[in-house]
């Protein structure tokens, strides 16, 4: 009964810490197991929202600790600093990815349709500013837009707290079910971690989840409020989606990183309209 107990703790908080030391910059590395499949890799990501939430979690503390009397623009600029920090960037760092590369793809389109033959170059062009280190001008410029547009819609929120919880659970919601129902590229490693999510990341379970979360927004927000926040991230998810099935096949690794940044911003632009 012990060993089965050990076994079931170790299965359920084996991928949660996987999945924070995946998301975000916490020190959890003394709570990850040294044998780790690729199966508890792929239910990793069943624990996304819920590392939003703790995310979320730590911002509110930071915005309930700072002085009433502080300026909405220093606490704005604090709690994106933070945001920042807690993630490591590593979703910006995906967003600049994208749009470089989505940049990059589309400089070499001409006018007519393109042929089978011009098709290889233009994925290969995709795939090596994906790979590419460094940023390039767009993805800078998409970094300053995106983080001063967080800035001014959480300086202006009437709603910080409620917003940024839904903000950061909700996004990282969006990047489940962009693992579950959109297929990885063919054209990239199966061996790395977008094409373990594919695989091993259980769809039945990750339906439930969203579900939840669903029911879960009915009872913080108006009815009409939830739906238009559906509409609008169902529409962000499907051209998000449809971008990268139609040009690689499937999703990249870095297209999760990407969809989870403007799922915030959007949800933020979206929240901050809801609250007026």
């Amino acid at each position: 009964m012990k060993t089965f107990s050990k076994r079931a703790c170790k299965d359920v908080l084996a991928p949660f810490f996987m999945s924070i030391a995946l998301l975000t910059r916490l020190p959890v590395t003394g709570f990850l197991p040294q044998d780790w499949s690729d199966k508890a890799l792929g239910r990793s990501a069943l624990w996304y929202p819920f590392v939003g939430l703790l995310l979320g979690i730590l911002l509110v503390i930071l915005v309930l600790l700072l002085p009433q009397q502080s300026d909405p623009l220093v606490v704005a600029t604090l709690v994106v600093t933070l945001w920042v920090l807690l993630t490591g960037a590593l979703h910006l760092d995906g967003l600049a990815d994208c749009v470089d590369a989505m940049y990059a793809g589309h400089a070499v389109i001409k006018k007519e349709p393109l042929s089978e033959s011009e098709e290889c170059p233009k994925k290969q062009t995709l795939f090596r500013v994906l790979k590419d280190p460094s940023v390039g001008a767009m993805g800078v410029i998409a970094l300053m837009l995106l983080l001063m547009l967080k800035v001014s819609l959480i300086s202006m929120s009437s709603q910080l707290v409620l917003s940024i919880l839904v903000a950061v659970v909700v996004s990282r919601s969006a990047a489940l079910a962009f693992i579950v129902i959109t297929p990885y590229t063919p054209y990239a490693s199966k061996a790395g971690l977008g094409a373990v999510l594919a695989v091993y990341t259980p769809k039945k379970v990750s339906m439930v989840i969203l579900l939840c979360l669903f029911v879960g927004l009915l009872f913080i927000l108006p009815v009409v409020d939830v739906f238009i926040l559906l509409a609008v991230q169902l529409l962000l998810f499907y051209c998000w989606r449809n971008y990268w099935v139609k040009q690689l096949g499937g999703f990249v690794g870095d297209a999760i990183g990407a969809l989870i940044e403007l799922s915030e911003v959007t949800l933020l632009l979206t929240l901050y309209f809801l609250f007026l």
